[in-house]
């Protein structure tokens, strides 16, 4: 059995479309302050990161959805694979980003409220390119387990989309 720690960029279908077009895993710039450094977002839990779950907006209410919600309306849910030693700890990420201490806290209560732990969460201050990818995996949700996609290895500057 493998025991070296993992690293999953988790996301949803929807998302991983454009993660596949673009060739790339993109640093996240939504409501990151100017004075602090985007990351890629990454964790070590191999079932599903708590905090990749999606908001939705929806009669002008914004509602934070749970697994489930997240995987029918987005698509499904999907995750790729990087290598670890690509990444950064959180504890280095609050060192090296330049997030004020108040906001740290404030996303770690949040995860720790939706069941997720920050020790678990690792970054990429560099976008992660397919080049780096070790694989792609969509989660069956009747099975509950994580399958590889088809197009795993060589995606070549796009994939096949299609078989998403």
């Amino acid at each position: 059995m493998n025991n070296k720690p993992k690293a999953y960029h988790y996301t949803v279908v929807n998302l991983l479309i454009e993660i596949i077009k673009d060739g790339f895993i993109k640093p996240a710039t939504a409501i990151v302050p100017k004075n602090e450094r985007p990351v890629v977002w990454l964790s070590m839990n191999t079932y599903w990161e708590e905090t990749a779950n999606k908001n939705f907006l929806q009669d002008g209410q914004m509602t934070s959805l749970d697994r489930r919600q997240t995987h029918e309306r987005f698509g499904g849910l999907a995750r790729i694979e990087v290598p670890f030693y690509l990444t950064s700890s959180w504890n280095h990420f609050n060192k090296k980003s330049g997030i004020n201490a108040s906001h740290s806290d404030a996303l770690a209560r949040v995860a720790l409220k939706r069941g997720a732990s920050p020790k678990e969460w690792r970054v990429s201050f560099n976008p992660v390119p397919e080049s780096s990818w070790i694989g792609i995996d969509l989660f069956n949700w009747e099975s509950q387990i994580w399958e590889p996609h088809q197009c795993t290895k060589n995606l070549g500057g796009g994939g096949n989309i299609n078989k998403i």
